[in-house]
């Protein structure tokens, strides 16, 4: 069995999240991962004020300076700094094009050829799984699919 995790990114905070917890590649990305959504309730908390206050001012700036302000408007900064990123390194695989494209990617083949209805899909041996929003309708999928491969 294997289990590969790819982005499907809605907004700019999805697409904040998706760099930050591939930054430090394979070996740290689902503790970054983990972090980032363990402490989704309150960045996303916060995501409507700061684009009420600041999205005006974000549609001018570089994509990237958009990003960086917008991981420091909800606190996306200090979940990163907490498990040993410094800033620099925050800046930098915010601004990494190849990241970025790869995660783009991701997102056009999850939304255009997968055509999948939102987040979080699921797909078990080729299958999109409806319902996939609670996990024993997952774990059953997946669960079958091992007991077919046996």
């Amino acid at each position: 069995m294997s289990v590969e995790f790819r982005n499907a990114v809605r907004d700019e905070f999805d697409f904040a999240a998706a760099l930050l917890a591939r930054c430090d590649g394979p070996a740290k990305f689902h503790g970054h991962t983990e972090a980032l959504l363990a402490a989704q309730p309150q960045w996303l908390g916060k995501a409507q004020a700061f684009l009420d206050a600041n999205g005006a001012r974000i549609a001018k700036m570089n994509p990237v300076e958009g990003l960086k302000l917008t991981v420091r408007g909800v606190g996306m900064d200090k979940i990163m700094t907490a498990r040993g990123m410094t800033p620099a390194r925050i800046n930098a695989c915010l601004a990494s094009k190849s990241a970025q494209t790869a995660v783009l990617g991701m997102t056009k083949e999850a939304f255009e050829v997968r055509q999948i209805g939102g987040t979080p899909a699921f797909i078990v041996n080729g299958t999109q799984l409806t319902n996939a929003g609670h996990w024993p309708v997952v774990e059953g999928s997946i669960k079958a699919a091992l007991a077919v491969a046996k």
